[in-house]
Parts: structure tokens; sequence; C-alpha cells
């Protein structure tokens, strides 16, 4: 049996905007993306996608849904559609953050190195 699409596009959005909140620059939980939320992201539009893909393929050789839950589940493409556009919107601010994270990173791994080869140069002194 195949997945419900509204289901499926319910669970996404609601994961999609609990994301975009986490990474919005104003939100209290500003945080830069950790690997396994970009990568549950990305899981979740890849289910929209293929949910989107069926739903195209099936309206075409199926019986048409009943008209409230078309319409339901065309306001939860809606919904889909405007969280893809504000994750498109804040792509660009997410970016810089990673790069500044990767930054503060990299100068801290050369303060680890410099902090190292120092304490080793004075304890081979003493």
């Amino acid at each position: 049996m195949t997945p419900d699409p509204l289901l499926i596009l319910r669970d996404v959005n609601y994961n999609l905007r609990a994301a975009l909140d986490r990474f919005h620059p104003q939100s209290a939980a500003n945080s830069v993306a950790t690997p396994e939320e970009l990568s549950a992201l990305t899981a979740d539009l890849l289910r929209a996608g293929e949910c989107m893909q069926n739903l195209g393929t099936t309206n075409s050789t199926s019986r048409p849904l009943p008209s409230a839950a078309a319409k339901t589940l065309q306001q939860e493409m809606a919904t889909y559609r405007s969280n893809l556009e504000t994750l498109q919107a804040s792509l660009p601010d997410i970016h810089a953050r990673l790069l500044a994270e990767k930054a503060r990173l990299q100068t801290a791994e050369k303060h680890i190195a410099s902090a190292s080869a120092w304490a080793q140069a004075n304890g081979k002194a003493l």
C-alpha cells in the first residue's frame, strides 16, 4: 500500500518548519546546522519529492480524491512550497554561518597545534 501523501507532506512540513526555526538568525536556538540535521533535512526533501512525483503519476491513473481531501492536500502542498521558498532564501545565511564556523574551527586547530608545539619544546628544555 502506498503511504498517504497527506501524512508524508505534513510530517515533512513539520520537520522543515522546525529546521527553519532553528536555523533562523534571530532564533534563540540559532546554531550552525549539524551534519545530522542536514542529512535529515535532505532525507525529508527527497521523501517529499518522491511523494510529489507519485502524486503526479497516480492522480492520472486513479480515481480523484474527494474534494475535502483534495483541498487539504492542496493546502499542505502550498505550505510545502512556502517552506521550500523560505529554505531557499535562508540558504545563503546558513552557508555563511557554516563557513564562519569552519574558519573558527580552523583557527582553533591552529591554536591547539601551536600550543602543543610550544609545550613539547618547553617540556624538552625543562
